[in-house]
């Protein structure tokens, strides 16, 4: 698993390797998947980026909706 990171901040998109795809799979919602990096903790890259756009978390159209009418 790979995670980028921006001002010590874990950020998205969370690269996943094809050896998680069926514990992905059962996922469901958000936080799911942060229980799946707890269990993996020692699979974890984290990849310090230099974008702060990387912290953003855009789930639903609501979201990108919200981010969309905060930009310049």
């Amino acid at each position: 698993m790979c995670q980028p990171t921006y001002g010590g901040k874990r950020g998205n998109p969370v690269l996943w390797g094809s050896a998680h795809f069926p514990a992905l799979r059962q996922l469901r919602g958000d936080e799911d998947g942060r229980a799946l990096f707890m269990q993996h903790s020692e699979a974890v890259v984290y990849v310090d980026v230099g974008d702060p756009g990387v912290l953003l978390d855009l789930d639903s159209p609501d979201d990108f909706m919200k981010l969309r009418t905060k930009a310049p």
